[in-house]
């Protein structure tokens, strides 16, 4: 793979979303469900000395995570496949495949910014206290982008058009996200419910994120790590098997 080209379409890739009038949205709305939860649950000490805002912030951060990679990666595909771009490329020296791995980096470095801009924020307007592990807080947060991207991908080859991307992931998000514990406590729900979180990947997400984020070791949240990489890789599989050009 031309690295030199690989980085040329990426930087092509971040102006079309860029152009997008939902991107910084999408990009800033973690942050601004959080201003809202923390205002309306306050900042009342915890057990440990922390505040209910210094856990939630990893919490949103797993959020900002599914909705990016549920969202932006189908999206875009569908709409490249709606517009022939892929055709286009195959008359090119590059390689369609090439734009696969600039989605992927995109939605990465978008990842990355939202989850930057939300603590930024939180510790501008909350002072938010942590002690994060930084190398097992990155794994953390690499292993859920990947897992997310990996479902992103899966979609982008099922759909077949912008609206029904938009459709999907909305019902697909929003009882992953609800039935995550970040907004609602499962132990809130009926027994059954709990029983399905166990393969939530939002809910993993959430877990290993909040661990490291308060200076936890990954190590002791095994089950956790089996079930993201065990979703990431047969994702990744059936995204392989389905994807389709056209």
């Amino acid at each position: 793979m031309n690295l030199k080209q690989l980085v040329s379409l990426t930087a092509v890739e971040i102006r079309n979303f860029l152009r997008e009038p939902v991107a910084s949205l999408l990009i800033i709305t973690a942050a601004i469900l959080f201003l809202i939860f923390a205002a309306a649950y306050g900042d009342d000490p915890a057990p440990g000395g922390l505040r209910m805002v210094d856990f939630q912030v990893p919490s949103f951060i797993a959020m900002s995570i599914a909705m990016i990679g549920l969202m932006n990666i189908p999206y875009a595909m569908v709409e490249y496949k709606a517009v022939k771009v892929f055709k286009r490329f195959k008359g090119t020296p590059l390689e369609p495949a090439y734009i696969l791995v600039a989605q992927a980096v995109v939605s990465f470095l978008i990842v990355l910014t939202s989850a930057l801009i939300l603590i930024g924020t939180a510790t501008v307007v909350f002072d938010i206290q942590f002690q994060v592990d930084i190398l097992n807080f990155a794994l953390a947060f690499g292993l859920s982008s990947a897992t997310f991207m990996s479902l992103g991908f899966i979609l982008a080859g099922l759909l077949r058009s912008t609206r029904a991307v938009e459709g999907v992931t909305g019902i697909l998000f929003f009882p992953l996200f609800f039935l995550s514990g970040i907004m609602i406590p499962l132990n809130a729900f009926p027994q059954w419910i709990q029983d399905a979180a166990e393969f939530n990947p939002v809910a993993h997400s959430m877990d290993i994120l909040t661990a490291t984020w308060i200076g936890n070791c990954l190590n002791d949240h095994t089950r956790a790590i089996i079930i993201l990489c065990s979703i990431t890789v047969l994702c990744t599989i059936v995204a392989i098997k389905t994807f389709r050009w056209e």
